[in-house]
């Protein structure tokens, strides 16, 4: 489903979306095509409802927007940590030698 039917079915609601298809550009996340998941009155129960569901599926993508909103667009973050040792990795933190040594090194660059 596109955004502008969602709109039309959904019109002034909140709605938890699941994203089909989307894809990034210059630092936004863009959803093409999305399913309903649910449509609320509430902004916190939407964002409840979502955070919920992400956590129970964290491979897919979940966001809840106001369809008044013109485009459905997110603007992507990075994850930095302790000089990019974690960029953009979904693992556990190193071990606290691994970044003493880390933290040792980069402050000699």
């Amino acid at each position: 489903m596109k955004w502008n039917e969602v709109q039309n079915l959904y019109p002034n609601e909140w709605v938890v979306i699941e994203a089909i298809q989307a894809h990034s550009d210059e630092g936004l996340r863009l959803v093409d095509e999305m399913a309903i998941v649910q449509k609320f009155d509430d902004s916190f129960e939407a964002m409840k409802q979502c955070n919920e569901l992400q956590r129970e599926r964290p491979a897919n993508e979940f966001y809840f927007f106001h369809t008044s909103r013109p485009r459905v667009e997110i603007r992507e973050r990075r994850c930095y940590a302790i000089s990019g040792y974690l960029q953009n990795q979904l693992i556990q933190p190193a071990p606290l030698e691994e970044l003493v040594a880390l933290r040792s090194f980069s402050s000699k660059l």
